[in-house]
């Protein structure tokens, strides 16, 4: 059965008949909180835990030594759903049951790691590491999985005209629209970087074919509420064709492919469409919004500016290898001395991970201070880079919000950076 709300089960269960010592050896061995005991068509009849077995001789059956399961949850409750519920109850664990059918155990431990992916505050959408977790899942179990790849078009052409404030809003709109056009039984929707997006899903080839072209029709003209011209995406697709893992192909290195895939036949579409080369003509019905700094919390307004303080140098930046799960190291010269922050990629690109571990580095310099990387986006106007920051800064007993934009130079690592430290220090 697969799992579509990606939670992390833990699917073992026992009958009645057997022993607590079988039961206990699972409990221990696999540190569980409790172990399902089923019945015919795998209907839970109650749970096995350290405390109903405590005393119990290790031959008796089982049936004789469970405790209540209490309420169980679905395989589509989402991972901050389930988190809440675990929260709300007595309990460090919960039964999960699909048709009537015992599915495994989801436990407060295991639903930790999954909280810790990376998610999107302004989008509510995962990062990409919940995609190559679902991914891997779907794979390991020989499921049939594609991979579909959506990217706006000119997106950093419409941020320059109007403004970050109004990009915000078109990313918000289009990920509605996607939220409404998959289907959360077979699909995951994430948000890849940047203006990109990506859904895995378990339709066949077939119907994954209908369903990108459904979603070629909505990316053509899409208007979004607030924003004064249409935007559009272009989208693409890989997979789909082979229902189970060639032996000879590492699972994660078969997902990496999928994507890679996905991507190229998105940008195939762009370049058909015209949209990658074609400039843009966006309806001047507005002046570009100014988005370099907003009001913060407190009233107070936060000027950015691109210059770093004196006195403070970007050092270095290090991705330690290519590694999707690697740590990047950023080390900040200061008044006080090098300052090095760490960042575990967990799927993020080089850029975003920059981003944190500097915002770290800055974080041991000033203890009494913080700066949270809330959005970064890197998009290219023509053949210049630009990064979007957005952040939240705490200095000085005040939180300021701000929103900055830098233009990329030879070294991005570099440039990342510099950015972060310019808007710790904006007033």
């Amino acid at each position: 059965m697969t799992n579509p709300g990606g939670l992390p089960i833990i699917r073992v269960w026992l009958q009645p008949e057997h022993q607590v010592s079988t039961a206990k050896l699972l409990l221990t061995g696999h540190r569980l909180p409790a172990i399902g005991v089923v019945g015919p068509q795998r209907k839970l009849i109650g749970l096995a835990t350290q405390a109903s077995l405590h005393g119990a001789p290790e031959d008796a059956e089982l049936a004789s030594y469970l405790v209540e399961a209490g309420d169980p949850i679905s395989i589509y409750t989402t991972v901050r759903d389930a988190a809440k519920l675990i929260q709300d109850s007595d309990h460090d664990f919960l039964p999960v049951i699909h048709e009537g059918a015992f599915q495994g155990i989801l436990s407060a431990k295991s639903l930790l790691g999954r909280l810790r992916q990376s998610f999107d505050p302004m989008t509510q959408l995962p990062w990409s590491d919940a995609l190559r977790d679902w991914g891997a899942e779907q794979l390991s179990l020989s499921n049939e999985i594609a991979i579909i790849f959506v990217d706006l078009n000119k997106f950093g052409v419409f941020n320059k005209q109007f403004g970050h404030v109004i990009g915000d809003k078109v990313l918000q709109g289009v990920v509605a629209e996607l939220k409404v056009a998959i289907d959360p039984i077979t699909d995951l929707l994430v948000r890849y970087g940047g203006d990109e997006f990506a859904i895995g899903t378990l339709r066949d080839r077939d119907d994954a074919d209908v369903f990108v072209n459904q979603l070629r029709l909505l990316g053509k003209d899409l208007m979004v509420d607030g924003v004064p011209a249409p935007i559009s995406f272009s989208v693409g697709i890989h997979g789909g064709r082979r229902s189970k893992v060639r032996n000879d192909i590492h699972v994660q290195a078969n997902l990496d492919n999928l994507v890679n895939l996905a991507s190229q036949d998105c940008i195939s579409s762009k370049n058909e469409s015209g949209a990658a080369d074609e400039k843009a003509s966006l309806a001047e019905t507005t002046e570009p919004t100014p988005s370099h700094h907003q009001s913060s919390t407190n009233s107070e307004q936060a000027d950015y500016n691109q210059t770093l303080p004196p006195g403070y140098a970007v050092v270095e930046t290090v991705q330690a290898d290519e590694d999707p799960n690697s740590l990047t190291y950023a080390v900040v010269r200061s008044s006080g001395g090098l300052s090095v922050g760490t960042s575990l990629k967990m799927g993020r690109s080089l850029a975003e991970s920059i981003a944190i571990a500097t915002a770290k580095a800055l974080e041991k310099a000033y203890p009494e201070s913080s700066i949270t990387i809330d959005s970064l986006i890197v998009t290219k106007a023509g053949s210049t880079e630009l990064i979007s920051l957005e952040t939240t800064v705490v200095r000085d007993g005040f939180q300021r919000s701000v929103k900055a934009e830098v233009e990329a130079n030879d070294d991005l690592g570099e440039s990342v950076a510099s950015g972060v430290i310019s808007a710790f220090f904006a007033e």
